[in-house]
């Protein structure tokens, strides 16, 4: 009797392990792991192209402000860009 009921012990925690390991297997596919590495690919990239836009910006404000380039800006904000150029980012 012992030995019927240590076999189904076994069947049954064969059994889970199994359906466990095969959940675990579908997060780990080939397609669900391309899936993610693109998502998180155009999130980077996305998060660079803000960056680079902000650059542009600023470089342009500053280049105004400097009188480096032609343009129009308001003279208290050219002020406030030499005096504290950061003062932006805040």
């Amino acid at each position: 009797m012992k030995r019927i009921f240590w076999l189904g012990v076994g069947v049954a925690v064969g059994v889970v392990a199994v359906r466990q390991l095969s959940r675990k297997t579908k997060f780990l596919t080939g397609s669900a792991i391309a899936g993610e590495a693109s998502t998180l690919a155009d999130a980077i990239r996305d998060f660079g192209e803000s960056i680079r836009r902000g650059m542009n910006e600023r470089e342009a404000e500053l280049r105004v402000a400097l009188g480096a380039d032609e343009g129009e800006i308001a003279p208290d904000r050219a002020k406030s860009l030499l005096e504290s150029p950061a003062s932006h980012l805040s």
